[in-house]
């Protein structure tokens, strides 16, 4: 874009203010907290893959008692 005299400071602040994979927000959950919940053979995508859908029911749950 520089080379090409299209860069300027709106299309600068544009890519600064664009969210970066890195900067996104995260959870982060020692596994030891987890681990006594868990089969021991259970792999880590499997508790994740368990703990996401155990959400996803919960928040159905919660938005079914909501439009009651």
């Amino acid at each position: 874009m520089s080379q090409s005299g299209k860069l300027d400071m709106d299309v600068i602040y544009l890519v600064l203010e664009e969210e970066k994979p890195n900067q996104r927000e995260q959870i982060r959950i020692r596994s030891d907290r987890l681990n006594p919940y868990f089969p021991e053979d259970f792999t880590d995508r499997q508790k994740i893959e368990l703990i996401e859908n155990l959400v996803k029911e919960w928040h159905q749950e919660q938005m079914q008692s909501k439009s009651r």
